[in-house]
Parts: C-alpha cells; structure tokens; sequence
C-alpha cells in the first residue's frame, strides 16, 4: 500500500507509472497457481496473469462501479439545479426522486436490482442532454444482455491491452527510453488506477480468503457472468 500511495502522489509521471507496476507485481504477481486462460499478448507468463487478473477486475467492478456513477450524475444535477435556478435538469415529481433513491428519505446503500427500475421511472423527467445520454447508455448496459455482453468482453480486453503498454512502457523507461508526455502521462494515471482497483478488490473481500483464492474468485466470477449473458441472462449482472 505505501509502493501505491508513493506511486499515486508522485510528481514524476515515471516514477508514477513505475510505482503503480510496482504495486501490481506485489499484489498480484505471487500468484502463479491460479486456473486462468493466459491472453495473447508479448508479455511473460507472470506479466500475463497480472494482464488477465486486471481484464477481470476491471470488467467485474464495472457492473457495479456504472451504477454508482449514475447514481452520483444524477444526484449532482440534482445539486446543481437546486443552486442554479435557472436550471432544469430533472423536473420528476417528488416522489418519483424519492422512490429513485434521492431526497433525505433516500438510503446510501445502492443495489443494482433496486435501483436500476427506479433508474428507468426516472429517466423521463431528465432534460440534460449529457446525462439523459448517459442514464441511456447506462439503462442499455443493465437491460439488454447482448450490450452488457458485448461491452464487458470489450472492457477485459481493453483492461488487459492497456496492461501489456504498461508493462512494455515499463520496461522502455527502466533503459532510459524517452516517450511522449501525453502517452506517459496517461498510462502512468492507468497504471495507479489499476493498482488501486486490485486492493480495493482485495479490502472489500472476507478477510478468512487468500489472495489466490479472492483473484481465482475474480477470474471465474467474470466467466460465469459473461457465459450467463451469452445465454440472454441479464438478471446475472445483479447477482
């Protein structure tokens, strides 16, 4: 945790990036029994867990981390409307905000079974065009199981190509090897993010599991729950 909080307060963009493969090598890269399909990628076969590990964390916390979101836009509209009154972003009956989760009757626990419908009673009454856009979007992804599907398998793979830059970026800067500070700058904020996504994974799991048997966990959950979509089963993305 300290190679990650140094790596994440680092003015230096390599010594941010560096910091953050360090963080996902210590987290990750001891686990050499996991039951996983290594992907295709030019990386070592350690590098490719650590590669496959991220691609299934990133598309399990997505699930959850999109309704959160939402959740949060809305909820920021919301704020803003009630400072600006010139604003109309969501003019829904009190009620309605109510039963969607907003208002000082609202709880601060979000479940996706629960707030998804609620999330639907609402989007009517959205007048911003950039979060009706996104409430859209995100209501596609918890309805049709064919854009969750495709999405998800679209997001490991990203997750796990942008590992592999990483890594290779990586090893470019340990010999000294100039990139460009835009290209840096954004692995090196990727590379921390993915880091801290994996401790988080690990902090909101049982404390009686071990790495390995929490990051087998992540990898067959995120077989199962793309197989259940293939088969139509959207309710999976709750469970």
């Amino acid at each position: 945790m300290r190679t990650l909080r140094r790596a994440t307060e680092a003015e230096v963009l390599e010594d941010r990036l560096l910091g953050g493969w360090m963080s996902l090598e210590a987290l990750l890269g001891d686990d050499a029994q996991l039951q996983l399909s290594l992907p295709r990628l030019p990386l070592r076969v350690a590098e490719k867990r650590i590669a496959a590990l991220i691609g299934a964390v990133a598309a399990n916390s997505y699930r959850t981390d999109l309704s959160v979101a939402l959740y949060q836009e809305v909820e920021r509209a919301l704020g803003d409307q009630t400072f600006n009154q010139h604003s109309d972003f969501i003019d829904a009956p009190s009620e309605v905000l109510i039963e969607a989760g907003f208002g000082p009757q609202a709880t601060v626990e979000i479940k996706i079974a629960d707030f998804v419908p609620q999330l639907r009673s609402l989007a009517p009454f959205i007048r911003q065009p950039l979060l009706q856009a996104k409430v859209v979007s995100g209501l596609k992804f918890y309805e049709d199981a064919a854009v969750a599907l495709s999405r998800l398998r679209l997001l490991r793979a990203g997750a796990a190509a942008e590992a592999t830059i990483i890594y290779q970026m990586r090893n470019r800067l340990v010999h000294q090897a100039k990139r460009r500070p835009e290209v840096l700058e954004y692995y090196a904020s990727r590379s921390t993010r993915y880091a801290s996504m994996i401790l988080r994974a690990l902090m909101l799991s049982p404390a009686t599991l071990s790495n390995q048997a929490i990051f087998q966990g992540q990898l067959d959950d995120v077989e199962t729950l793309l197989y259940n979509l293939a088969q139509g089963d959207i309710a999976a993305l709750s469970r």
